[in-house]
């Protein structure tokens, strides 16, 4: 069975990541819990991230992001 191509998935992964932290903290934060909230395979949550030091990076970095925008856009 040919893979499929998801340009989103790491996108997703790390969205899932805010929301598992949002809701129990640095702690909880697992690849099998990332993954189970992104809805994806666990192997796509270690392809992507290495190690949950790299994906709390990630999310972080998107955090931080939104949190820049939010302050541009709100004047």
């Amino acid at each position: 069975m040919a893979r499929r191509y998801d340009p989103e998935r790491r996108t997703r992964i790390i969205d899932a990541a805010l929301t598992v932290i949002a809701a129990d903290g640095i702690a909880g934060l697992s690849h099998r819990t990332v993954a189970a909230e992104a809805d994806v395979p666990l192997g796509s949550t270690t392809y992507h991230f290495a190690s949950l030091d790299e994906l709390l990076v990630a999310a972080l970095r998107r955090c931080n992001e939104n949190f820049v925008q939010a302050l541009r856009s709100s004047g």
